[in-house]
């Protein structure tokens, strides 16, 4: 009897099912079972069957054949580590939840600026469409000139020169610029939007503003490299990539704001409490986002090339580097760049 018992309970855990998380990753899991779960979502069932082969490790299920009916709970991403932060981890001291703690605020932090990213790249591409304007040609070859010969660096990483590529190519020296053309234009024109959001919202770089970038720099090296960092970045072209890495870092958080309609919420409030008071209005509400309404000759009323009053520019003690920004605006500098940007006293990136 006690033996018909737990026949009864398990073959009753067999129709229940047992929960098991599953790492969805072609390779790691049975075809038939990744197959069945690929685009499923939270509530849905499938229904599978799986033949086990000659080869199977269970000499019980060789040539067995079982379905399998599969409810799914939930489904998470995982987020990995970038490779650069590998030594980061393996060198991190402490114990096993302080590193899990470390680990999860890491990839928090890599979830967040991937989300702010995309948000700042949807808004600049819409602005651009609905933004329109001349683009001179010299700077689009101007771009199209920097990313051949960026590519051509990468080659010279491996031993192969610029005639070595081109040959390896077979292409000429205007051939291969030629193709990078159509890249070229679409990065131009966001760094001219660029700019002219920097100037328009009147964004600059002060010395709190660099004094704080430049302790970012130094958090990323350990204490005993500090000193030695601290010294590299007072030289001249490194003062240069801090102060535009503050700058983009202003930049970044603007366009988010003005994104999210932060900006002109802020806007409308300010204007309340001035017309509350009696005051008027000193300045006119921003436009956070690009509108739809088209202006006669495909310009829109609210594109940030309309004209914006006094140059901010001109204020008094206004850091030079306002005016810097790059044409491929979505790369930014790391700590890990430090010492190659060292290294080129040209280097004035934004």
């Amino acid at each position: 009897d006690d033996a018909d018992d737990a026949d009864d309970a398990d073959d009753a855990d067999d129709a229940e099912g047992k929960e098991q998380q599953i790492a969805l990753v072609e390779g790691r899991v049975r075809p038939e079972i990744y197959e069945a779960l690929i685009g499923a979502q939270p509530g849905e069932t499938r229904t599978v069957t799986v033949t086990y082969g000659d080869e199977e490790e269970d000499e019980s299920l060789r040539g067995q054949s079982a379905t399998y009916t599969l409810t799914v709970k939930n489904v998470q991403e995982r987020l990995l580590p970038d490779w650069e932060e590998l030594p980061t981890l393996t060198e991190f001291e402490g114990d096993i939840d302080a590193m899990r703690q470390n680990a999860r605020e890491r990839l928090e932090r890599a979830a967040e600026d991937k989300a702010r990213r995309a948000l700042i790249d949807e808004f600049l591409n819409k602005l651009g469409e609905e933004t329109s304007f001349e683009i001179p040609e010299a700077m689009v070859q101007e771009r199209a000139q920097e990313l051949f010969h960026q590519q051509v660096s990468e080659f010279q990483r491996y031993g192969i020169d610029e005639d070595q590529f081109l040959k390896l190519s077979n292409k000429t020296h205007d051939e291969a610029v030629a193709e990078f053309m159509g890249q070229a234009e679409p990065d131009v024109r966001r760094s001219l939007i660029v700019r002219e959001v920097i100037r328009r919202e009147g964004l600059t770089v002060n010395d709190e503003d660099f004094e704080a970038e430049n302790e970012r720099f130094l958090q990323d090296f350990d204490a005993e490299r500090r000193d030695e960092v601290r010294k590299m970045l007072a030289q001249p072209n490194m003062r240069q990539m801090v102060a535009s890495a503050a700058l983009d870092r202003k930049l970044r958080d603007r366009l988010v704001a003005l994104a999210t309609g932060e900006v002109v919420a802020q806007a409308r409030e300010e204007r309340q409490m001035e017309t509350d008071s009696n005051t008027p209005a000193t300045s006119d509400l921003p436009q956070p986002a690009v509108q739809s309404d088209i202006a006669t000759g495909g310009v829109t009323e609210n594109s940030v090339f309309d004209d914006p009053g006094p140059d901010p520019t001109a204020v008094a003690g206004t850091s030079s580097v306002e005016q810097a920004t790059t044409a491929d605006y979505g790369q930014q500098r790391t700590s890990s760049d430090l010492d190659e940007a060292a290294g080129s006293a040209g280097s004035n990136e934004a």
